[in-house]
């Protein structure tokens, strides 16, 4: 795998596709949704992911919270594979690419999508980078859940249907708590070296027991929410949901032994937008 797709994350992009794609599934009650602006959403939300993902690369590197001997995949910049200076530049190309694919989708929703654009820019880079990281003091939960649940899927409903959808908003809901779900298994499994660098995520402020409750009661929530609203992803979720979960506590809730339960989770959001759009176009 090259530098570059390893720092773009590609199994973590369906915490982006699953809300866009649900909030497109919903928009298709209204005639004549256009599918240009889903696209350019798409492409521009997905780009915005990407952003995060290359600032969280160099950024942990930099507060040193990835070492060479991190629990999870390795990382670009402290492996040594791609400098700091690049890394910073494609973070740079995609965030101008997420502006370029906003344009259209603006002119679609207007101020609004403006005031979610610039906000999703602040947050790309402000998640990990910055004296005031959001993931570094502790509320990069409560970002990830509106980012990746009910902005993203009421946000898309109306660009592209041009109606407000109250059910996108529930529907969102339930993916952000399943997206939050991996944010929780992966502060848990990094729970150490976090105290070690001063990273204060959730986990590192109240403790396993607290983290062990979170991904629980996200996986939960989420799944039961999607079941109400779309039965057939909800299925899916509950199912992988199970999976996950059974592998947090016959691990102890510690170790490499989470990557798993974090692939299990990556695999349900992939396949959760899909599902919504099978099962409206069924209903």
């Amino acid at each position: 795998m090259s530098p570059l797709i390893m720092a773009i994350r590609p199994k973590t992009l369906g915490a982006t596709l699953a809300p866009v794609l649900a909030g497109a599934a919903l928009s298709l009650r209204t005639p004549g949704s256009s599918k240009l602006v889903l696209s350019m959403t798409l492409l521009s939300a997905l780009c915005l992911q990407i952003v995060a993902n290359l600032v969280n690369d160099y950024s942990d590197f930099e507060k040193g919270a990835d070492k060479p001997d991190r629990l999870g995949p390795p990382r670009v910049t402290s492996s040594g594979l791609v400098s700091i200076s690049k890394v910073k530049k494609y973070a740079t190309f995609f965030t101008v690419a997420a502006l370029v694919f906003g344009v259209p989708v603006v002119m679609a929703g207007g101020m609004p999508i403006v005031v979610i654009g610039l906000c999703g820019i602040f947050c790309a880079y402000a998640y990990t980078s910055g004296k005031f990281a959001l993931a570094y003091i502790g509320v990069a939960d409560f970002v990830v859940f509106a980012f990746f649940g009910p902005l993203a899927t009421a946000g898309t409903c109306y660009v592209t249907g041009g109606t407000f959808n109250a059910e996108a908003i529930y529907l969102g809901c339930g993916i952000g708590l399943l997206a939050v779900s991996l944010l929780a298994i992966n502060n848990l499994r990094d729970i150490n070296q976090d105290r070690l660098v001063n990273k204060k995520t959730l986990a590192v402020r109240f403790g396993i027991r607290f983290a062990v409750f979170q991904v629980v009661m996200c996986l939960i929530a989420g799944s039961l929410l999607t079941l109400w609203l779309s039965p057939l992803a909800g299925i899916i979720s509950t199912v992988f949901s199970i999976r996950a979960l059974s592998i947090v506590t016959s691990c102890g809730a510690q170790g490499t032994a989470l990557n798993r339960a974090l692939s299990v989770i990556g695999i349900c959001l992939l396949l959760l937008g899909p599902l919504v759009i099978v099962g409206e176009l069924c209903a």
